[in-house]
């Protein structure tokens, strides 16, 4: 695929830069319209043009953490599992650093509850697979 460079107005009217890779530059034309973008302009991008994703360490800033925290807690409040709740918000987290360390924590998760169901972690399988209890308050004491 190659990557084009294009100047969209979106819905709103606002203008958007970026980048999108496709097989053709109708094909990448046709992708940006059904994203509900109006193309302005649209060229094809070489090495030198390419967006550059560079990953600098640091961590994640305490809004970030902080609107995290608060979306977790109201989905295990409302009834959803915590690796649904995991899931969910990795997908939304915009934050690429934070948004990494929650698939990692999923991941751990899922990992121990497939391979320790039936041990130690069975009294709280229900607050990972069955989300929240009547109280907010997990079974197992947590």
């Amino acid at each position: 695929m190659t990557s084009y460079g294009y100047e969209a107005i979106d819905a709103a009217g606002k203008a958007v830069k970026g980048s999108i890779e496709a097989d053709s530059m109708d094909k990448a034309r046709a992708d940006l319209k059904s994203q509900g973008l109006t193309v302005v302009a649209l060229k094809e991008q070489s090495i030198l043009t390419r967006d550059i994703n560079i990953n600098i360490g640091g961590k994640p800033k305490a809004r970030d953490l902080s609107v995290f925290c608060r979306q977790f807690v109201s989905m295990i409040r409302a009834g959803v599992t915590i690796l649904d709740a995991l899931h969910m918000l990795t997908e939304a987290t915009e934050n690429k650093k934070l948004q990494e360390a929650i698939n990692e924590v999923r991941v751990s998760a899922e990992k121990v509850y497939e391979s320790e169901t039936g041990k130690f972690i069975e009294p709280c399988a229900g607050d990972i697979r069955g989300g929240a209890f009547a109280d907010g308050q997990p079974e197992c004491g947590f």
